[in-house]
């Protein structure tokens, strides 16, 4: 049975090797655009595995153009990322002013001073003051795109060619009858409505160009792709992914009579260290899965409100949408960050909270030794000063008594 339906089955720890050890790999369009949303050291760790294996890696010529088509917006749509933080820091800097004003101009508690207010707008100047330096470092890729540069020379003479108009037409034919059947992939692109005309059928481009190329090497094929909807992967539950479609690792078998399997980015990292012996830092895997993480809601929120457009909105209240998108993006790009800051004031205030704990602690049990001491004191003192008037009225006592005696005495000699 297995022989038969192998598609279904998961490849086995030796067909995985041998898969790795023989593979072209590929990549998908939003793979290199994740380049440009990396930070530098994750770009590197990642590039430089790439470099390590650049006699075994090809794009289809529709990740290229795509490529090409997608890197200002994205650089763009980045930018517009770290100017939004920079407005929430700023946002955040005005309101601990308007706290430290209320508690100096108050001062209704004896140990909640201003300074723990500055305390906390240091943190938030010094990240403001990291923002703005990587921004204006980012900006300068406008002008020239290093990162745009190290992508084009490692995929030099490494590119697919482009369809003939006959042959997009062909597809565009197939792709018509596969998407009103769902067969994958790209189907879920025809809902999609921000890809208009042809370009919803650009994964199938891509598809099939690559089945073309293990046609032509004769060599098993691996994608690496950050897409994470259902006509590229199997999904189990709430969005688990258990791996590629079993259709595609079918339908790629007997086109081309070698194997195919995919990756995610993160993935590709991880099992570079045991098949390709690569070194990889924890934290570029860390950030490369958050990445595509954040890329794939980012795009659901997008299609949400493409969708609600198309079904209760005119053309004119796109824009309207579009500005929701925007604050949905922003909202997920430093959502991470925020929670981090709120962490560490939580930290900061349960500190704060432990000491003016230890401090009221202190000041009840000082209290309570003062009234103990001075009750004793007191004691003391109303003791002391009774026996003292006991002691004085006994010996005036004593001296009347000895006047009167000696009164007598003389009365008596006379």
């Amino acid at each position: 049975m297995k022989k038969k339906f192998s598609h279904f089955y998961p490849p086995s720890e030796k067909e995985i090797k041998n898969l790795w050890d023989n593979c072209l790999f590929t990549f998908d369009t939003n793979v290199l655009l994740n380049l440009y949303r990396y930070s530098n050291s994750t770009r590197n760790d990642f590039l430089k595995i790439l470099k390590g294996i650049e006699s075994r890696i090809w794009v289809p010529y529709q990740v290229g153009f795509e490529f090409h088509n997608n890197r200002i917006s994205t650089i763009n749509t980045e930018i517009t990322h770290y100017k939004k933080f920079i407005e929430e820091l700023t946002n955040i800097e005005t309101n601990l002013n308007r706290v430290k004003e209320s508690i100096e101009a108050k001062r209704n508690h004896p140990h909640l001073k201003a300074n723990f207010i500055d305390n906390i707008k240091n943190i938030i100047s010094k990240k403001k003051k990291e923002v703005e330096k990587e921004k204006r470092n980012y900006e300068k890729i406008i002008k020239k795109d290093s990162i745009g540069e190290r992508v084009t020379r490692l995929f030099n003479n490494k590119v697919g060619e482009n369809y003939t108009q006959e042959k997009y037409k062909m597809v565009i034919e197939e792709g018509e009858y596969r998407y009103k059947n769902k067969i994958p992939p790209g189907y879920e692109d025809e809902i999609n409505n921000n890809k208009i005309g042809f370009s919803k059928y650009g994964d199938l481009f891509i598809w099939f160009q690559i089945i073309e190329k293990a046609k032509e090497c004769q060599k098993p094929i691996i994608l690496i792709t950050d897409d994470e909807k259902s006509d590229w992967w199997k999904i189990m539950g709430k969005k688990k992914l258990i791996g590629p479609r079993p259709e595609l690792i079918q339908e790629f078998r007997e086109s081309s009579n070698v194997s195919f399997f995919m990756y995610h980015s993160d993935d590709f990292l991880i099992l570079s260290r045991k098949y390709l012996s690569q070194k990889v830092n924890e934290t570029t895997i860390i950030e490369a899965t958050k990445t595509r993480e954040v890329v794939n809601e980012r795009n659901d929120y997008k299609h949400l409100l493409n969708n609600l457009y198309q079904n209760q909105t005119s053309l004119s209240n796109l824009n309207s949408f579009n500005k929701i998108t925007d604050q949905f993006s922003v909202l997920k790009n430093w959502n991470s960050n925020l929670k981090e800051f709120q962490n560490n004031l939580n930290n900061i205030g349960l500190n704060f909270t432990e000491n003016y704990k230890n401090l009221n602690s202190e000041a009840i049990n000082f209290g309570k030794l003062m009234n103990s001491s001075l009750d004793g004191s007191l004691t003391s003192l109303l003791n002391s000063e009774l026996l003292n008037n006991i002691k004085t009225s006994k010996e005036i006592e004593r001296k009347d008594k000895e006047t009167n005696k000696s009164e007598n005495q003389n009365k008596i000699d006379e």
